[in-house]
């Protein structure tokens, strides 16, 4: 199966429960553990991937706002890429710290060996976890970016906490093992708050955020998207609904 060739437009034989990015019906679907039937054989998408596919094609259309764009994906896997071809990018290149997944690019997240305004959109699949400066990667992320490009960034969060900063040796490898550690400044360094993130994301990107559902296991997951210029408009969710879903009372 080629990346390039998914196109995530409408489908008319597609079933609400079959995969949105390769329209896979969801009787073939794999189990992981406790998760049964979210894996798609076809793509590799899990529940993230398709709750993420739904909103933006949403918000978006078919081919979303990525047609033809140059797209710099951060630890990406198999379906984040399919995702992004199904959208119309024209080129995805991959990067990591870490070679695992035998990306484009492997090097310090920090210094990326890309100019500026390389990219039109970039994405974040969970990187700023495992950096010891999420702060300096964020920047980076900003610097290769198009004047009007945007950021699509997925970071495991709590909703009703603060960050935990993770300095336990043994807790950082459980990820990557030791030569990722000491090769690469690679761990597992903190479990974000969701708020905390959000302030620090704010502090260079005008942010908005999808609260979507993957439509097979009814998951939810909270993605952020970052634009250069302040958005001028909430598409995504207005308070009212950032309030709920932090278990906020916005009345004031």
């Amino acid at each position: 199966m080629d990346d390039a060739d998914h196109n995530l437009a409408e489908d008319p034989h597609r079933q609400a429960d079959d995969c949105p990015i390769c329209s896979t019906p969801r009787r073939y679907f794999g189990d992981l553990p406790g998760r049964p039937r979210v894996s798609c054989p076809k793509c590799g998408s899990v529940e993230r991937h398709r709750a993420f596919a739904g909103a933006f094609g949403a918000s978006f259309g078919a081919d979303g706002s990525m047609k033809g764009a140059r797209v710099l994906a951060l630890r990406p896997d198999r379906a984040d890429r399919a995702m992004l071809y199904g959208f119309g990018a024209a080129k995805v290149v991959s990067f990591d710290g870490f070679p695992r997944d035998t990306p484009d690019v492997v090097g310090d997240p920090t210094a990326m060996e890309f100019g500026d305004a390389s990219f039109d959109v970039v994405l974040d699949n969970g990187l700023l976890a495992t950096v010891r400066d999420p702060g300096a990667v964020i920047a980076e992320m900003r610097r290769v970016l198009k004047p009007a490009g945007a950021a699509l960034i997925y970071e495991s969060t709590a909703l009703d906490r603060f960050t935990v900063e993770i300095d336990d040796r043994e807790r950082q490898i459980s990820w990557y093992g030791e030569e990722a550690l000491d090769a690469y400044g690679i761990g597992l360094f903190r479990e974000w708050g969701f708020s905390d993130l959000e302030q620090l994301l704010g502090q260079s990107f005008g942010l908005g955020l999808f609260d979507t559902r993957d439509p097979v296991s009814e998951r939810r997951y909270v993605w952020f998207f970052g634009m250069q210029a302040p958005m001028t408009s909430a598409p995504f969710m207005d308070a009212a609904q950032r309030a709920a879903l932090l278990g906020l009372d916005d009345s004031g």
